[in-house]
């Protein structure tokens, strides 16, 4: 039924139903509601009508088939009947928001051929039609303007004057001769113009009808519906303001009328909240900026929680806000719907659960057309099907035409019909180097602080992003004032930087590319409300264009001198001049440039520069390596002498041997190591009757350091602390004799990788485990659930684990301060936690040691919270080492030992082994130190997971598949002794529980398979050479000879191009082997890896213990995952 016919049914149904429930906008703790019924509505559209179109003496409409726009500042009530009655009168409304600007305005009349409109309510309104009409007769002298005055809502509603509705003998109105054809226009709603003029956007029957049978209007049920913080102009306000209460017959909230030829007040989220809570609301719509204050108000939370449905769209809700609403129990419900192409969400959770509020439903119904785009990503396109068209085409796809919707978005890693919004195709800023950056997730971080209103990414053609930032009241800033606007950044500083660490490295914010708005510019904004990007930019261009021009003039990179040589001689001086360039005076070339001025804007233009000279450097060794320039180089590299060293190495990888390097590397290994062990506590082991254990040492020296910085009473002394722990022991004694083991409590760092997941798996199905945290690093992409289930589904494991209640996961920075999580979250797992398992860390064999300083200062970090604990003296922390640490062990007669290293010197090599190190160390001075129970666990190659999952970016998947390109794969003496992720994590979780903890273990399988065969097995699972026969064996030697001959552009064919570094330094070890006798070569680890014992780990773990070699069918499903992931051909 059209919306005419479902008013007539509702008033004969439930003529005296309410339709919408008029609360005050002032006084509302006083003041009280009015009604409005089914019967009253219909008799006002009727008045409304018979004023727009008098019957003539046939008792039809007399003037039809007008575009009838309405400009007009009134109250929602008003508004909607007159709407209904411009249908009614069988004429089409345009409704036209006053906030747009007279050209805006003229643009639309023109484009409708409207000559009809509504104007009242406020002189502004009255302003804006004047400067609309003097406009339009300059450009369309022939176009007339009829002015039709606003009735008083009185006048519609007399009830809600002085006069009963009932009293005026009211002739009936037709319904419009062309009701049921399906084609005829309805309504023209007009864009948002975010990106250029507002459009009108045409509406048939056909449409509407289709919209009033989606379940977002459907599915509103019998709830009391809070609709007035939307403005009635907008698609979305006769969606919630008349078809879902026509439809569903469930009334709704307004505000009352205003007095006659005033504007309607505007609604703030403050006194919407009231209203709600006064009246009783039990749902609401509101956009996402009454949910961010709400968020911030915690009476607000508390009465959200109460209401059965809290929607919001319109927008992007900042996705932390949305999660601390589902956190304290509000149902928040996200919608998605466009003027073009309706909704086509779920109102009701079918498949999703309360924290995948973000996440969208789309109906089985809604002829949805998902076009990938590049990342994975995919833009939503609207078809046309038998019940629905959109309003307008404007592409055409293989499967028809098709509305395109520019909106990005992320399917659901395992429910298919699940979609989350990422941004806009058109909105990607695309910088000069390529590279594609989003830019809402971080316009929506931004505009999360305090001080920031709104947030416009820049960068579009540019070598780097930049932010404009629009202040919030309060905080504006002279940006002709250099202090001011110095002192501005620095205060929004902390924020960007959590902004930036979610962000990539080409998408990172410098303080100095932060540019400040004027309050005489404010941002252009739609109806809305929402920021239109282009306008906005064009308004600062000459802003923009001055701040890069700027960087431009500081770079200097394109004219720059050239280092004499690429030697450390030659190279120190080279960038030394640079600096002193960039920063405007003279600095010590041995001392931190960070503290002699350098900020972070100097550090990308020295990389550019440095990028720079290396491109057009004329030998071809030095400028082939110009893109390989770490962003991060110069905080991780921060004097002269180490960024000449940093920039040898990335041309001469080879130079770092030297004995000069090695003493370099040494004396940055124990420099951050007295770093971060200096502040250690030095408590000695104290044995009582009651704990005679000298493992298990009092900390009562630790725990008055952590009560006195949270601000503990000045009588908590050591002698209280020791007093304390002897009652915990005694009634521990005592309840121990009538208590079951108590369940262990874990937390693990770094589990959406492939040890990570199997950890998370294998701890969740556990009774040994009564609760779990999974800490993982912050994304602006996934959150860290959605990227667990993803790895679980791509492993072969039970996502549905991951919804049990004993599991929680938190995204946080575990190398900010108190891991970056707030002081009740802290302390929450300081009381209960009894094991840590530190898995996070960084996967890079090509960065530096300081380059891995977060992952060090989080290993310190998670020491502080285990001898905060209240378990500290039984917790045990195990941390995830590897077999990196040993690149200078020599000693081939033995295996490498479970002991601490004693001369580090034997971890001198990459920058991962050398950080691996420094963490044994700090765990190695907090057990000796502290009595804390820790366990360093080095981890040999970790092979696939139970269903064959191994990454593609492993070196091994790399050589299988440059094999293939090259017709060879490389064979070699020796063995492997690599052990399945699975039974790594079991054995990590058997050495966390044992009852005899070991400072040092090794995980490595126990019994050795021949290379050969292992290779041999994975050429039976691939397509046959080019002879028919299998991939023949080539030595490893030879082999690597035929890739180092293949151009880089080939990299995507043969990807082991970028993995040469790696495979000549497994080409040394081959030949090291070749040399040894046959039968000895075979006994050693292929490729000249270090053996290392396991004795130790195998008593502890009967699953190492029991291996068998590595089967051919193990090697084989791995195979067959790369091939099903299309990384590998099918045979």
């Amino acid at each position: 039924m059209s919306l005419c016919q479902l008013l007539e049914e509702r008033v004969k149904a439930n003529p005296h139903g309410t339709y919408a429930i008029l609360v005050p906008f002032g006084n509302i703790e006083t003041g009280t509601a009015r009604s409005v019924d089914w019967t009253q509505l219909k008799r006002a559209v009727t008045r409304a009508a018979h004023i727009l179109s008098p019957l003539d003496e046939e008792g039809m409409p007399s003037k039809t088939g007008r575009v009838i726009a309405i400009l007009a500042a009134t109250d929602c009530l008003l508004y909607q009947a007159l709407n209904l009655a411009i249908v009614q009168s069988g004429n089409i409304a345009m409704p036209i928001s006053q906030r747009n600007s007279p050209n805006a305005v003229v643009n639309l009349l023109r484009k409708t051929d409207c000559h009809d409109v509504i104007v009242g309510g406020g002189s502004a309104v009255h302003t804006l039609f004047e400067e609309t009409r003097s406009l339009i007769a300059d450009e369309a002298p022939g176009h007339s303007l009829n002015t039709i005055p606003v009735p008083s809502a009185t006048r519609l509603f007399p009830h809600l004057g002085t006069i009963a509705d009932d009293v005026e003998v009211l002739k009936d109105y037709p319904l419009p001769a062309d009701s049921d054809e399906l084609e005829a226009l309805r309504y023209y709603i007009h864009s948002s113009g975010t990106t250029s003029l507002p459009k009108p956007i045409p509406l048939t029957e056909k449409y509407v009808r289709y919209t009033t049978l989606v379940p977002f209007v459907k599915d509103h049920g019998s709830l009391l519906s809070a609709a007035m913080a939307i403005p009635p102009f907008h698609m979305m306000g006769i969606v919630v303001q008349v078809m879902a209460p026509l439809r569903t017959g469930a009334p709704i909230m307004l505000w009352d009328i205003v007095d006659d030829g005033e504007p309607a007040p505007m609604a703030n989220p403050e006194i919407t909240m009231q209203a709600m809570r006064r009246f009783g609301a039990t749902s609401v719509l509101a956009v996402p900026a009454f949910l961010v204050a709400w968020s911030r108000n915690e009476p607000a939370i508390e009465y959200l929680r109460t209401m059965d449905r809290v929607i919001t769209g319109g927008g992007p809700l900042p996705e932390e806000v949305g999660d601390h609403l589902v956190r304290r129990g509000v149902n928040v419900t996200l919608s998605y719907g466009g003027t073009e192409f309706t909704n086509g969400t779920q109102l009701k959770r079918i498949h999703r659960t309360p924290e995948e509020w973000i996440w969208l439903e789309f109906t089985e119904e809604y002829p949805a057309r998902w076009e990938e785009q590049d990342s994975g990503l995919f833009e939503l396109q609207l078809l046309e099907s038998r019940e629905f068209r959109p309003s307008i085409f404007n592409i055409e796809t293989p499967d028809g035409p098709a509305y395109a919707t520019n909106d990005l978005f992320m399917r659901h890693p395992t429910k298919p019909r699940m979609y989350k919004i990422v941004g806009r195709l058109d909105d990607q800023v695309t910088l000069a180097t390529g590279e594609k950056v989003n830019p809402a997730p971080i316009e929506l971080a931004m505009a999360e602080s305090p001080l920031v209103a709104a947030a416009v990414l820049l960068g579009r053609a540019k070598n780097q992003v930049a932010i404009l930032v629009q202040t919030t009241p309060g905080h504006e800033v002279d940006p002709s004032d250099s202090d001011q606007v110095a002192a501005f950044r620095n205060l929004l500083w902390p924020h960007v930087e959590k902004v930036n660490a979610k962000s990539a490295g080409f998408a990172k914010i410098f303080k100095e590319t932060i540019i400040l708005s004027t309050s005489t510019k404010p941002f252009a904004k739609t109806p809305k409300g929402t920021v239109q990007r282009k306008r906005t930019e064009e308004l600062y261009a000459t802003e923009i264009e001055e701040m890069y021009a700027a960087i431009d003039k500081a770079r200097g990179a394109e004219d720059g001198e050239l280092p004499e040589a690429w030697t450390s001689a030659a190279l120190r001086p080279w960038v030394l001049q640079i600096v002193e360039e960039l920063v405007q005076h003279s600095i010590d070339p041995s001392k931190d440039l960070f503290d002699q001025g350098a900020d972070s804007l100097t550090a990308t233009f020295l990389r550019l520069r440095c990028s720079s000279a290396m491109q057009r450097f004329p030998n071809p060794t030095v400028s082939s390596k110009a893109r390989s320039l770490d962003a991060n180089m110069v905080f991780a590299y921060p004097t002269i002498p180490a960024l000449a060293q940093y920039l040898l190495s990335v041309v001469s990888p080879d130079d770092t041997n030297s004995t000069e390097v090695k003493q370099e590397h040494l004396m940055n290994m124990d420099s951050l190591l007295r770093k971060y062990v200096a502040d250690l506590p030095k408590i000695p082991a104290v044995s009582t009757p009651e704990s005679p254990d000298p493992t298990k040492p009092l900390r009562e020296g630790y725990e008055v350091q952590k009560a006195t910085e949270r601000g503990a009473s000045h009588w908590y002394t050591p002698q209280w602390s020791l007093v304390m722990r002897w009652v915990r022991q005694i009634w521990s004694t005592f309840t121990h004799r009538v208590a079951t083991t108590p369940k262990e409590s874990i937390l693990i760092t770094g589990t959406t990788g492939a040890l990570g997941s199997a950890l998370l798996q294998q701890a969740i199905e556990s009774d040994r485990f009564g609760r779990v945290w999974a800490f993982n690093r912050p994304s602006s992409e996934h959150s860290g659930m959605e990227r667990q289930q993803a790895s679980f589904v791509d492993k072969g494991l039970d996502p549905s684990l991951l919804q049990h209640h004993k599991l929680q996961m938190i995204d946080t920075d575990t190398s900010a301060d108190h891991l970056g999580l707030n002081l009740a979250e802290y302390e929450e797992i300081s009381r209960s936690v009894t094991v840590i398992v530190h898995n996070a860390w960084r996967l890079d064999f090509n960065l530096s040691l300081q380059s891995f300083g977060p992952q060090i200062k989080s290993t310190r970090n998670l020491v502080d919270l285990a001898l905060s604990s209240a378990n500290a003296s039984s917790l045990r922390f195990v941390f995830t080492s590897s077999v990196g640490v040993f690149p200078g062990w020599t000693d081939t007669s033995h295996p490498a030992p479970e002991e601490p290293i004693g001369d580090p010197s034997v971890s001198v090599g990459t920058g991962y082994g050398e950080s691996k190190y420094v963490a044994e160390k700090i765990l190695e001075y907090a057990r000796e130190q502290t009595g804390l129970v820790t366990t360093s666990i080095r981890l040999g190659q970790l092979s696939g997971s139970m269903n064959g999952s191994w990454a593609t970016s492993g070196w091994f998947p790399i050589l299988l598949k440059s094999s293939l390109a090259l017709g060879y794969l490389p064979d070699s003496p020796g063995s492997v002794s690599w052990i399945s992720v699975d039974a790594a994590a079991t054995s990590v979780l058997d050495a966390a529980l044992t009852s005899t903890p070991e400072r040092v273990l090794h995980i490595y399988h126990p019994k050795p398979t021949p290379w050969k065969m292992v290779l041999e097995a994975a050429a039976d699972a691939l397509p046959p050479s080019a002879n028919g026969g299998a991939v023949p064996l080539l030595p490893f030697a030879e082999w690597l000879k035929k890739l180092e001959a293949i151009k880089p552009e080939d990299h995507d064919r043969i990807p082991g191009i970028k993995l040469l570094p790696f495979y000549r330094g497994l080409a040394a070890g081959d030949a090291m082997n070749r040399m040894l006798p046959a039968d000895e070569s075979h006994r050693k680890e292929a490729f000249g890896v270090v053996r290392i014992s396991t004795e130790k780990m195998r008593s502890i773990s009967p699953m190492l213990a029991s291996l068998d070699p590595i089967p051919i069918e193990e090697v084989q499903g791995w195979v067959k995952h790369w091939q099903t992931t299309g990384f590998l051909p099918l045979v």
